[in-house]
């Protein structure tokens, strides 16, 4: 045994290795052409064989498996339906309750909101039957042939009285006067104040000092609003057929309503404020507080109505006093839109009784209900070039302080420019004698709306001549000169 183990521990067995590719490229090139024992075929060819029969058995076993699971999802997605066409059966149920259930609650809705627009509509008819209605006969209000630029605007005048019955057609004169653009399409609204002391020729056909010049003021005062209408038309070229007359009470009412308005008061304001108010308390029938503060300032109803006829603080008269009216205009609009149903039913309330209009019901709920959209744009100033001094007074028989315009004839220009975008009838059209650069000898022509286009009437230009010989006031050389001078 020892020496067994002896003789197999002498023997050596060679190391085994990996054979390289080279050498077993060799040994494939070598049984290339090796057989099968007692066959004809290859060993190579034999091989080739039995793998691809492994391939074809593995195909067929992932077809079947891939049967065998397209079949468990199309039992197990065929069990689902069946599971969700009952509880689809149900949901289509709700669904269909729900519906009938807003069918009928949108049905309410709408019949509600139907119900409260007609109760607004009764309600603000009822408050409008107090109001002072006044029709006009256009006949009377000496519109002026031939003006076009306008007619795509609703144009109202304004006016505030210091009396407390705004029925009454004459006796009172017109502190404010106020001319609202309404742009039909866009909404948009301009304002113009018409400075009190405006020198003018009054219309009031039928009645008193037709014809005479005079503060337009007066016009209101001689024949009530139809001849204060009448006065703008004639003189300014405008086609105003309806107007809105409030008292002082009106406007104080209006304010408080708001909550008041905030402006910016200085000394001089101040001090005329608690000077006038207890003659604009008498005027209106309420009690007054003095102001006592200034800078931005919030001004309850009678302060507010006081600051709008403040006109001797510091100069400017009554332009700077229509200046103030318009700012105050603003701040009421402003505070309006933002104002809840509650507070403009208040309002409708306070003021029904102290308006006097042309309008009619129909006319002014058309105008109430747009109130939302309303824009107020821009605010000037008429006459926009003029000069403060003394002209003779022909209904008074005396002279008296005024504003002239400075040639009546381009101020009237300048506003239906403002009012309505028109365009001056010299500009549109215009002649070379020489021709252009590019076409000598044709005329440059500038194309515009033909409605747009606003040429003076003859009228406008008779009353221009006429306040020039009056006065002997001549415009500055200057075009394009704006204001007092």
């Amino acid at each position: 045994m020892e020496d067994n183990r002896r003789v197999q521990s002498s023997l050596q067995v060679p190391p085994t290795r990996g054979r390289s590719e080279a050498e077993r490229s060799r040994l494939k090139g070598a049984s290339a052409g090796l057989r099968m024992p007692g066959s004809s075929e290859t060993v190579e060819r034999k091989v080739q064989q039995r793998r691809a029969e492994e391939e074809r058995k593995t195909r067929v076993e992932m077809q079947r498996r891939r049967r065998a699971e397209e079949q468990r999802v199309n039992i197990e997605d065929e069990r689902k339906m069946k599971q969700d066409t009952g509880n689809s059966k149900k949901a289509q149920a709700r669904k269909r309750k729900v519906k009938r259930l807003w069918g009928i609650l949108g049905a309410e809705i709408i019949v509600l909101f139907v119900l409260l627009i007609a109760y607004v509509i009764h309600y603000a008819d009822s408050k409008m039957n107090q109001m002072d209605y006044n029709e006009i006969n256009e006949n009377d209000l000496s519109i002026n042939e031939g003006i076009t630029s306008g007619e795509a605007y609703t144009t109202i005048a304004l006016f505030g009285i210091d009396a407390r019955d705004v029925s009454t057609d004459t006796g009172n004169r017109s502190d404010t006067i106020m001319i609202a653009s309404i742009d039909n399409e866009t909404k948009e609204v301009k304002l113009v104040s018409v400075f009190r002391d405006t020198y003018l020729e009054l219309s009031n056909r039928g009645g008193s000092n037709d014809g005479l010049y005079t503060k337009i003021t007066h016009a209101y005062a001689y024949g009530g609003p139809k001849a204060a209408v009448a006065t703008l038309n004639k003189n300014l070229d405008l086609q105003i057929t309806e107007y809105v007359t409030v008292n002082f009470a009106s406007l104080t009412d209006v304010i408080d309503d708001l909550g008041g308005i905030t402006v910016n008061v200085d000394e001089g304001e101040l001090s005329e404020i608690n000077r006038i108010i207890p003659e604009t308390a008498v005027i209106t029938g309420k009690n007054f507080t003095p102001l006592s503060v200034t800078g931005d300032v919030t001004l309850d109803g009678l302060q507010a109505t006081t600051y709008c006829r403040i006109r001797y603080n510091g100069g400017g008269g009554d332009i700077v006093r229509a200046e103030r009216q318009r700012e105050v205009i603003n701040a009421i609009l402003s505070k309006a839109k933002q104002s809840d149903l509650g507070t403009l039913n208040r309002i409708l309330d306070d003021v029904s009784t102290n308006v006097s209009t042309s309008l009619s019901k129909p006319e002014l709920l058309s105008l109430m209900s747009g109130i939302f959209d309303y824009k107020l744009t821009e605010s000037q100033g008429f006459p926009f070039t003029y000069h403060m001094g003394y002209a003779y007074d022909q209904t008074l028989g005396k002279e008296l302080s005024m504003d002239i315009p400075g040639n009546l004839e381009d101020n009237v220009i300048l506003l239906h420019e403002f009012l309505y975008d028109a365009v001056p009838a010299g500009s549109v059209s215009t002649t070379e004698a020489n021709g252009t650069e590019d076409a000598p000898g044709q005329s440059s022509t500038t194309e515009a709306d033909p409605e747009k286009i606003y040429e003076p009437s003859d009228e406008v230009q008779r009353i221009s001549n006429e306040i020039e010989r009056n006065t002997g006031i001549v415009s500055p050389d200057d075009p394009e000169f704006r204001g007092a001078f």
